[in-house]
This record gives C-alpha cells, sequence and structure tokens, in this order.
C-alpha cells in the first residue's frame, strides 16, 4: 500500500517538522524536539498533527493561525485550503 499524498499544508508542516524553516535536514533528536515544542505552544494533540498531515483533517481556522504563528510563517493558514477553494 502506497503512503497517503501529503496536503500543500502538511507538506510545509513536515518540512518546518524536519528542517526547522532554514532549510537543512535536522537531526532525529532535533526534529523530536521541535515536534514536542510545537505540541506545547500550540497545544494541538500529535495525532490530529499527524492527521493534519496526512491530509484527513484541516485545522479550523483558528488553529491554522496558531500554526502559522508557531512556524514563524513557515505555514500559512491559506496552505490548507482545498485546492480550487
Amino acid at each position: 500500500m502506497s503512503a497517503p499524498a501529503l496536503s500543500r499544508g502538511g507538506q510545509a508542516l513536515a518540512r518546518w517538522l524536519v528542517t526547522g524553516g532554514d532549510g537543512r535536514a535536522s537531526s532525529t533528536a532535533m526534529t523530536r524536539s521541535r515536534l514536542r515544542g510545537f505540541v506545547r505552544r500550540t497545544r494541538i494533540s500529535t495525532f490530529m498533527i499527524e492527521r493534519f498531515l496526512e491530509g484527513a483533517v484541516v485545522p479550523a481556522e483558528d488553529e491554522a493561525v496558531t500554526i502559522a504563528r508557531v512556524t514563524k510563517g513557515a505555514v500559512k493558514p491559506e496552505d490548507w485550503e482545498a485546492p480550487g477553494a
């Protein structure tokens, strides 16, 4: 079975979690640390983050704004909009 395609917002969030926004891949420990900090600052569960990444769920407007704030604009609220919306 193939992996699901990430949404545009999911792609941006995954990229930010792995690189921290600087474009260079981080160590696994750093990525875990960034994920823990993201969960702590956004109060979004890891289960919901996984659902966002796979595109099964779109964050509510306030969650999308919070994600944009925490990622310092690397993931914009409009990244979560469905194509053609």
